[in-house]
């Protein structure tokens, strides 16, 4: 994983780095279900989407101690964006969302991961 000193000063400029991280186990992915309430009731207040149907599940993973789900989304202005929810190990949750900027969502959840903007 690239560490976070190495990391570009925007996130779009990882659209060229090859970015890897594992899925997490069947029991862990499946609980992207437990987080649609409050996913859903960010989305409402950030980006105006209020319909789960609207969102696409795209898949876990496990980014050095977090744990990460990620969905993709059109916004009401037609962006594609990405949705992330991340557990740390302590079990806090954070969810975030903005568009997508050409990134893959591996690159989007290392972006994440080190709070690059």
């Amino acid at each position: 994983m690239l560490p976070r000193q190495e990391m570009p000063e925007y996130r779009a400029d990882l659209a060229s780095v090859h970015v890897e991280f594992p899925s997490l186990d069947a029991a862990d992915t499946a609980r992207h279900v437990e987080f649609m309430d409050e996913l859903m009731q960010y989305l409402d207040v950030e980006a105006d989407v209020f319909d789960p149907a609207d969102l696409t599940f795209l898949r876990s993973a496990q980014v050095s101690e977090q744990k990460f789900w990620i969905w993709e989304f059109y916004d009401p202005m037609g962006e594609h964006c990405y949705a992330t929810v991340s557990e740390g190990p302590r079990g806090g949750t954070s969810v975030s969302y903005d568009t997508s900027e050409g990134l893959t969502p591996e690159q989007f959840m290392l972006a994440e991961y080190h709070a690059c903007y």
